[in-house]
């Protein structure tokens, strides 16, 4: 079935879950679960996972929960914080081999609207190794373009981890700002859900923010990639 739009109320699902997050509301909705969020989000990745592809670097779209439609499910083991449920709409676009290691795009819909960005959260240290020695090599200049792109579509660097310049770095090297991150991750804060996300112009949407924000995701696989 292809992708028709979400429901207009589907940020008044997320309300009404986030309000009442345990089991006995989500069974009393399952209903309004499957016909707001899961079904239309699985269209949306169906449609999207072809031309996706044709990205540099290609994205990966899997319409599957635990594909590309993350779980709405918490895994609460090892948390604090026992809520049973999400309560957002997550879908993740990735450009390596997991997508939970990878750099990708990230779609999230919730109570507060819509939210995207891409990249990836932590590096091995011999991965983060060459992506500073990288920003190194052109001042940063490659990687300032990709979040330019980025920033065209609202989304922009989160800050630093580090407060100074990792040891062995010059602390007045003019990326400096670059070489305190540990990951890049780049991200809108909530906006209202656009009218094109209600009907089948949301596959073209998604693709446009792919697209814009896909340089980041090139320039980390790029340079994560032992040199020859």
């Amino acid at each position: 079935m292809p992708f028709e739009g979400f429901p207009r109320d589907v940020t008044r699902f997320f309300e009404g879950l986030r309000a009442n997050n345990n089991k006995e509301w989500f069974s009393a909705h399952a209903d309004d679960y499957e016909r707001a969020v899961r079904i239309p989000a699985l269209a949306l990745i169906s449609d999207l996972s072809v031309p996706l592809m044709d990205f540099d670097p290609p994205l990966k779209a899997e319409p599957k929960v635990n594909g590309s439609l993350r779980r709405i499910n918490r895994d609460v083991r090892f948390s604090a914080d026992k809520s049973p449920y999400q309560t957002h709409l997550h879908l993740i676009f990735w450009a390596g081999d997991h997508p939970n290691m990878s750099p990708g795009v990230h779609i999230i819909i919730g109570a507060n609207g819509l939210g995207y960005g891409c990249g990836q959260w932590a590096f091995e240290p011999e991965g983060l190794a060459r992506l500073r020695r990288a920003f190194e090599l052109d001042d940063g200049a490659a990687f300032r373009s990709a979040l330019a792109s980025a920033e065209g579509v609202g989304a922009r660097l989160d800050p630093p981890e580090l407060r100074r310049v990792p040891a062995g770095f010059d602390p007045q090297s003019p990326v400096a700002d670059l070489l305190k991150h540990k990951g890049f991750v780049v991200r809108t804060g909530d906006i209202a859900v656009p009218e094109a996300l209600h009907d089948a112009r949301g596959v073209d949407f998604v693709l446009d923010i792919c697209r814009a924000l896909n340089p980041v995701n090139r320039f980390l696989m790029e340079n994560l990639r032992p040199g020859d």
